[in-house]
């Protein structure tokens, strides 16, 4: 049943799982946390080993040296502090909002787990992204698509096992230091993406030739709007096929 539901996440969201890699952790009693975890932190060590991503982030500070434009209207409102200049510049740095994310994942896993090599990976990581502002909370609404750049979709996969991690606050600091941590599968959602996705890998097997071009989209996503009944001449009990 594990190694099945792992099939699914590796269709369903993407992922690079590797049979031998994982078969140990199974065998060996280690909870779906640290399996999962392992996948997160072995993955984004690689990845981030090949590159980080990064681009110009636009930065608003006050320095005792002019940098990029200065902003004179802000200047001019503190009239007292004439040695510290009010400035504006653009940074190539790994420090945006996709990264923040990953960082905050990777510093609550290191709290969390009792793995070794997990605790290893994350710290080998934790170092390598001292630059990268650490958020003081995140939550899955905050790991949309949208933090993806432009040819930088090998990210893609860690990205949705972040989403995972962050979704419906599962992974929590608590009180006095103390880690809890939960894990909850929305098994409808899974077993169609997994369906859609296996789908669009066999698409020339499975479907016939006038389906060959068709759109496939789990639980229709907004596509089509479908209903149960009808009553008092409107539609009623919306579904989602």
């Amino acid at each position: 049943a594990s190694r099945n539901l792992l099939k699914m996440l590796e269709y369903a969201d993407g992922l690079d799982i590797k049979e031998t890699t994982l078969a140990p952790m199974l065998e060996q009693g280690n909870s779906w946390f640290e399996v999962l975890t392992r996948l997160f932190s072995s993955h984004l060590l690689e990845e981030w080993q090949r590159g980080a991503v990064r681009g110009y982030e636009r930065f608003d500070e006050d320095l005792t040296v002019l940098k990029g434009q200065w902003r004179i209207n802000d200047q001019l409102r503190r009239p007292a502090q004439n040695h510290i200049f009010s400035v504006s510049f653009d940074e190539f740095t790994a420090d945006n909002a996709l990264n923040r994310i990953f960082r905050y994942v990777v510093e609550r896993l290191w709290m969390v787990t009792s793995n070794r090599v997990n605790r290893r990976n994350l710290a080998s990581l934790r170092h390598m992204m001292d630059e990268v502002t650490l958020l003081p909370s995140a939550a899955s609404s905050d790991a949309g698509q949208a933090l993806l750049p432009r040819l930088n979709d090998r990210y893609q996969p860690l990205l949705n096992l972040a989403r995972l991690f962050l979704d419906d606050g599962s992974l929590q600091m608590g009180s006095g230091g103390l880690n809890t941590y939960s894990f909850v599968f929305d098994m409808n959602e899974l077993f169609e993406a997994f369906v859609v996705k296996f789908i669009q890998r066999n698409r020339r097997d499975i479907l016939p030739d006038s389906l060959q071009e068709c759109s496939l989209h789990p639980q229709s996503h907004g596509v089509e709007r479908l209903y149960l009944a009808e009553r008092a001449g409107r539609q009623v009990f919306n579904l989602r096929p």
